[in-house]
């Protein structure tokens, strides 16, 4: 499924942040593996900063829609 919408695919660069940070602290892979991970995911996906225009968006979508929201 996610090979077929690889173009419609959109992560923010938090995920890649929680990605290294699962793969480093939980599941013990070395830097350099996760590294070239990071890498990948950024080549086949379009990654997109969380600004504070993106914030204050997601915090009115929650309280329209009643979506879970937190900020880490």
């Amino acid at each position: 499924m996610i090979s077929e919408n690889f173009e419609i695919i959109t992560i923010s660069t938090q995920v890649l942040n929680e990605i290294y940070n699962v793969l480093y602290k939980k599941i013990k892979v070395e830097h350099s593996q996760i590294k070239e991970i990071i890498i990948e995911t950024i080549i086949n996906f379009d990654i997109s900063d969380i600004s504070t225009i993106t914030v204050l968006q997601a915090l009115e979508l929650k309280s329209k829609y009643q979506f879970s929201y937190g900020i880490v």
